[in-house]
């Protein structure tokens, strides 16, 4: 990663994609444990909005096709997925 890509990174927006077998029973989940009901709906997932920041629900058996990005393990081998509207 060039000094470039860590400035857009810097700048970027963070996003966090959760994914789910089930978007129904994540959509209760929300809804019942916090309160929290979908901003944006498409087929393949949800888009929550809380204060300035912003999560989707995303089901996992595909990815976004309206999305473009990559996906890499952290210091605590956690998956993270960066992208990009296309």
């Amino acid at each position: 990663m060039n000094t470039d890509d860590r400035s857009l990174l810097a700048a970027g927006r963070v996003a966090p994609r959760l994914p789910a077998r089930d978007l129904d029973r994540a959509r209760r989940l929300c809804a019942e444990r916090l309160g929290l009901r979908p901003a944006e709906e498409a087929p393949g997932g949800l888009l929550y909005r809380c204060g300035g920041a912003e999560f989707q629900v995303i089901r996992s058996a595909g990815a976004s096709a309206r999305a473009r990005g990559a996906w890499l393990r952290e210091s605590e081998g956690n998956m993270l997925g960066i992208g990009r509207p296309t």
